[in-house]
């Protein structure tokens, strides 16, 4: 039994406790009665206590007694700090695995959408770049070949840069940075001939300069209502990525009932949804909704699905992955039971889209209808697909996330 104590811990002992531990020392009354500085007559009426206090006559036994319990108090406050330390790396390796994933569906979103997104540090490194970035500046490199370099030096290499009297993007940086300004927006002509909708902004962090984003929008598309709708849902699909990435995960799904109605308000859309079927048993759940209403939507509450319906929705989920239906005319006769669904629900119009989880009995689908008929633009669908990044963290890890830190 090996059991020690310092200098500060002993003097902080009753006097007691420093007679016994002297005493398992092998110290006699009269070394006791020197290092205390009290008298041996002191030191025996001590022992006196002790014996009551321990209902005991022997030293030995007081000695041995107060070590163990002493000894077994030590091991229950290692045993409670290993248990602490255990729950704080669990808790880190939850917090670092979320990160992860939230980064890679990050990087899988920017990579999905047509537009050009690059973020740099403070000191103007380039810490991310996607493909379309550099499509439209014409750079010669892969993203991964980007990163890490400055932010001069890349732009130096570019083969398409602003032609006339528009300032190259790097002087414009400078320019921001110069300013209170949290953006700079600006329309250039590049000298490949495509006209490009250029935004810089300062990212900041608790007032501190965090880096800087800037933004490539391919103007030459532009024009259209669909054109406008679909900026709009790109520039909603970017902001809350960014909120997805930095939130707990305890709070994705109030983060995603959010990213919900953002993206209704531009698809003008009542209501939205987030689903879950069991393509193997047939049920379906609804994950997390949105309704224009405020009318509640029960959420993780498993139910069957028909069985005459569930051919049709496992058909439409995961063999279709995008549906767009602007008026319940459009559906034939033949599929009576699917118009009976859609009119009991009050819905119109709908667009959506579905995808695999990482069980592939399993198919998530992102909904959004309307209590009206509408003119959704079949071409929105491949717009708003990016969204299945922001929401495999929401539905798919989220479980593996609990799973583990139930674990």
């Amino acid at each position: 039994m090996n059991i020690e104590i310092s200098k500060a811990e002993f003097d902080a002992l009753p006097r007691e406790q420093q007679v016994i531990w002297l005493a398992a020392d092998g110290k006699t009354d009269k070394n006791i009665s020197q290092i205390l500085g009290i008298s041996t007559d002191t030191v025996s009426t001590y022992w006196k206590r002790i014996m009551v206090k321990f209902n005991s006559s022997s030293r030995t036994e007081v000695v041995a007694t107060f070590l163990r319990q002493r000894f077994e108090q030590q091991m229950d406050r290692f045993d409670l700090e290993k248990r602490q330390l255990r729950s704080e790396l669990r808790a880190r390796g939850n917090t670092e695995q979320q990160q992860v994933i939230a980064s890679v569906h990050l990087t899988a979103l920017m990579n999905a959408l047509d537009l050009g997104i690059m973020f740099t540090t403070p000191n103007l490194k380039v810490s991310f770049v996607n493909e379309q970035l550099c499509n439209l500046a014409g750079s010669m490199l892969l993203p991964k070949e980007v990163i890490g370099t400055d932010l001069e030096y890349f732009l130096a290499i570019t083969q398409f840069r602003p032609v006339g009297s528009a300032e190259s993007t790097f002087v414009r940086v400078k320019a921001l940075l110069a300013t209170d300004l949290d953006k700079l927006t600006d329309q250039v002509e590049m000298s490949d001939g495509k006209t490009i909708e250029r935004t810089i902004c300062r990212l900041t962090m608790q007032g501190t300069l965090a880096g800087i984003m800037i933004l490539y929008r391919d103007l030459s598309t532009a024009g259209s209502p669909a054109s406008g709708t679909r900026n709009a849902v790109r520039d909603i699909l970017v902001e809350r990525a960014m909120a997805h990435l930095a939130c707990k995960p305890s709070k994705q799904r109030t983060e995603a009932v959010l990213t919900l109605k953002q993206l209704c308000g531009a698809l003008k859309a009542n209501r939205a949804l987030i689903g879950e079927v069991d393509l193997s048993n047939g049920t379906y759940n609804i994950c997390c909704a949105w309704n224009a209403s405020g009318e509640d939507t029960f959420t993780d509450n498993y139910q069957p699905v028909p069985a005459s319906f569930f051919p049709w929705l496992k058909s439409q989920i995961k063999d279709k992955s995008s549906w767009v239906l602007n008026s319940l005319n459009d559906i034939p006769k033949s599929a009576s039971m699917e118009k009976a669904v859609y009119e009991e629900a009050g819905v119109r119009s709908t667009i959506g889209i579905s995808f695999q989880g990482n069980d592939p009995s399993r198919a998530y689908f992102v909904d959004f209808s309307s209590n009206e008929e509408h003119a959704f633009d079949p071409s929105i669908v491949d717009v708003l697909r990016p969204i299945q990044t922001i929401l495999r963290t929401v539905i798919a890890d989220e479980k593996a996330l609990t799973e583990k830190a139930e674990f």
